[in-house]
């Protein structure tokens, strides 16, 4: 990338969402992340990888403006002639496990089954981008330069793919850079963490040092969670010893097993009605669920029972269908000391809070076991286990993966969500050692 540019914008295009964040070149590591309204105009630093375009195949909108749109379309019978991509990007993950490659021919799916080519909703998602940034800045367009993520996974074609997104977009070749998603997250981890600090003094930076770094996200359906190994090079760049493996392990298995437990009790078809009678409600249950695995329930916490604000609804509708009410039934199943109803809340000892998280531990547990097993891997070396992504977050995960790797020293950074995309805002600035 051209060395002279004055600002350096990141874009990282996940699998279910996107996000951008920049930083100037007179203070790099002072970097800025943008926000969105979602659905429910909350802010949010991340807007959903969904497009809309018209008949014509030209841009009508992006993200959570994309949902909304769409979402009218339908309700008004309007959607007909128009193409809306969903978690466009994880439609590419599906080309290449069933193609191995992508090209600047590959084409996306829209949700009608109509074929539009990926380097043109690419090239879309990116302008809007570069829109969004020019409202937000005030600067020339040659004074920025771009930093596209890919996975590892993704080899030479597929980064021309979306060199020539960007290229498409009005952004010139020189002002372009494809950075693979971990050392991005490397990068940020050896700028902005104190893990020498933490580690007693000990260099966990220095070259030949190997690194597994698991990027597990956690606004994701599917749960990615993807894992590769490194090894640091004294010329300073990072030397990949292995496939990039991907295992649909994260957080909707954690949701999943909090939602087996409310059908035990309350049963499926309940539980069904209750969604669509109550969407609103229920989505709101999810999400305070969510906030909850965030609090720190490491060893060192005195917190014996969790507390989960549910709407009465809920209780109210039980009672009114089954004519008993929902504490007497809780008592009658495998929950009866471990749970209990008061009103609108619901408490959960920890014992059981910690069990909607072992389906996912254990399988990510398992899989870096496999990896480190590999006899292609020096085991005179010993590996870091580096943790990125907003379900790496979850103190119960770190604590589940510090406990299975005791020889491994694991690294967490503060921002472990913003790991990737703010490292490849760094990268930006140093253009010469990357693609």
């Amino acid at each position: 990338m051209d060395s002279t540019v004055a600002m350096v914008c990141a874009v990282d295009f996940g699998t279910m969402y996107t996000s951008y964040a920049y930083s100037f070149k007179e203070n790099p590591t002072a970097i800025f992340c943008p926000y969105w309204k979602d659905l429910a105009d909350l802010v949010s630093d991340k807007t959903p990888t969904s497009m809309l375009l018209d008949k014509q195949h030209q841009f009508v909108a992006f993200g959570y403006e994309a949902e909304r749109k769409y979402l009218d379309l339908v309700k008004d019978g309007n959607a007909k002639d128009f193409f809306y991509f969903k978690s466009f990007k994880m439609l590419l993950y599906d080309k290449i496990r069933i193609e191995r490659r992508l090209s600047i021919e590959t084409t996306i799916l829209d949700v009608k089954g109509k074929y539009v080519p990926a380097v043109d909703i690419f090239s879309y998602a990116i302008r809007y981008t570069r829109d969004c940034l020019h409202k937000e800045v005030e600067i020339q367009s040659e004074d920025i330069g771009w930093v596209l993520t890919v996975p590892v996974i993704w080899g030479g074609p597929s980064k021309q793919l979306m060199r020539k997104a960007a290229e498409n977009a009005g952004i010139k070749t020189n002002k372009i850079m494809i950075a693979l998603e971990p050392e991005a997250a490397f990068t940020f981890c050896k700028e902005f963490s104190d893990f020498e600090q933490r580690a007693g003094g000990m260099d966990v930076f220095s070259p030949r040092q190997r690194y597994l770094i698991l990027n597990a996200r956690g606004k994701v359906k599917k749960g990615a969670v993807d894992v590769t190994v490194h090894e640091f090079k004294s010329n300073g760049k990072l030397s990949n010893l292995s496939r990039e493996c991907r295992g649909h392990w994260g957080e909707h298995m954690v949701i999943k097993a909090f939602k087996q437990m409310l059908t035990d009790i309350v049963g499926e078809n309940f539980l069904n009605k209750y969604c669509k009678l109550y969407t609103e409600h229920y989505k709101d249950l999810l999400q305070n669920f969510k906030v909850k695995t965030l609090e720190k329930m490491d060893k060192s916490s005195t917190l014996e029972m969790i507390t989960l604000k549910i709407s009465p609804t809920f209780s109210l509708e039980y009672e009114k269908e089954h004519g008993t009410d929902i504490s007497s039934r809780t008592r009658g199943t495998k929950y009866a000391k471990t749970l209990t109803w008061f009103g609108d809340k619901v408490r959960i000892k920890k014992d059981l809070f910690d069990t909607f998280f072992k389906p996912s531990c254990d399988k990510i547990i398992d899989h870096i076991r496999k990896i480190l097993d590999d006899p292609n891997l020096n085991r005179t070396t010993k590996i870091n286990i580096i943790l990125v992504g907003s379900f790496s977050k979850k103190v119960i995960v770190q604590m589940a993966i510090r406990s299975a790797f005791p020889q491994c020293r694991v690294l967490i950074p503060e921002d472990a969500g913003q790991a990737v995309l703010k490292g490849a805002v760094l990268l930006g600035y140093d253009g010469s050692k990357h693609c």
